[in-house]
């Protein structure tokens, strides 16, 4: 089903998963229409139309949606799917406020988390001290653990819809805190967060995105349980073959699958020249090599899809879903 909103159009689906995904679940107490779009995500493989376009909002300019509203001004088109944050160093962008908004016009919001180092209150990279300190009740750790949790649950609960939530960005690389740190603690860390976050704040509208870098390793090793998670994602620079190895450990997991962050080369995004390469070609190699993905998150920055060649093929293609497909009244 793409026409009309997938608010209202697929909550007859909720009490039924996609045949063969039976260990699809919805984080604890979701509502209905959390619930929808997690089903209408679920059946979307094998479609004809699978593929839900996004494109991340500019998380470090003025305006964060200079790049959304530059890629319709030059295709016509509007992505489905916003990709804004509650948490990204050096940026100030209100990703409640871009949420509500997106959500308004009948669109799927990404909301992605890199969440602040309790040991140092800020987002970085210190490992000098265990995670298992985060997860010990009591410990100072876990006490400014829990209050910067509060902060982010106060926040999540002004949001006026689901979202699809990604606490813990490319989790199996070691460039954050929280990345490729021992199994069993993160595990705990990840299991402590939902619980708190669902059951004792009681958050309903959040369906849980684990999600994985491309060329690590290790894609299923810090995965917490399927009753702790509702989409599985990966970020690849750009998508290529190599990430059959990642793409069959999350296939095998039963969640619906999407690619959260990409972009259509290799180099720093910061540092591509623009209209260098083709985003199209991102398309391509979903389409070719990985079926069962049923969404595509351009990065911003020089990746973005108003700066790089390919963006009226990609949004045009018949494959894929844009914003007219959700909203109501289309």
């Amino acid at each position: 089903m793409l026409k009309g909103s997938w608010l209202l159009g697929i909550v007859a689906m909720c009490a039924c998963a996609a045949p063969g995904r039976g260990t699809t679940t919805v984080s604890a107490a979701a509502p209905p229409t959390a619930t929808a779009l997690l089903a209408y995500l679920d059946g979307l493989p094998g479609s004809s139309r699978h593929v839900l376009s996004g494109q991340h909002s500019s998380y470090w300019n003025s305006n964060p949606l200079d790049y959304v509203q530059a890629v319709t001004a030059q295709t016509g088109k509007t992505v489905a799917i916003l990709g804004t944050t509650l948490g990204i160093s050096g940026s100030s962008e209100d990703g409640v406020r871009l949420s509500n908004q997106w959500l308004s016009a009948g669109g799927v919001v990404l909301l992605s988390l890199w969440p602040v180092d309790p040991f140092t209150g800020k987002q970085d990279n210190d490992r000098s001290i265990p995670i298992s300190n985060v997860t010990t009740p009591g410990s100072a750790a876990s006490k400014a653990w829990f209050a910067y949790l509060d902060g982010i649950a106060a926040k999540l609960r002004q949001i006026r819809g689901p979202v699809l939530f990604r606490p813990f960005v490319e989790l199996n690389g070691n460039w954050f805190w929280y990345g490729r740190q021992p199994t069993a603690q993160f595990i705990t860390l990840w299991q402590q967060m939902h619980d708190y976050l669902v059951t004792t704040k009681g958050l309903t509208n959040l369906l849980w995105v684990y999600n994985v870098n491309g060329g690590q390793g290790n894609y299923a090793e810090y995965y917490p349980g399927a009753a702790y998670v509702d989409v599985v994602s990966m970020d690849s620079y750009p998508p290529s073959a190599a990430d059959v190895p990642m793409y069959n450990a999350l296939l095998a997991l039963g969640k619906p699958i999407i690619y959260a962050e990409v972009g259509p080369t290799i180099a720093d995004n910061s540092k591509i020249v623009p209209f260098s390469a083709d985003n199209s070609l991102v398309l391509a190699v979903v389409k070719k090599d990985f079926p069962k993905v049923v969404a595509v998150v351009i990065w911003c920055q020089n990746s973005g899809l108003p700066r790089q060649k390919g963006a009226a093929e990609l949004l045009s293609d018949p494959a894929v879903i844009n914003l007219s497909d959700l909203a109501p009244g289309n």
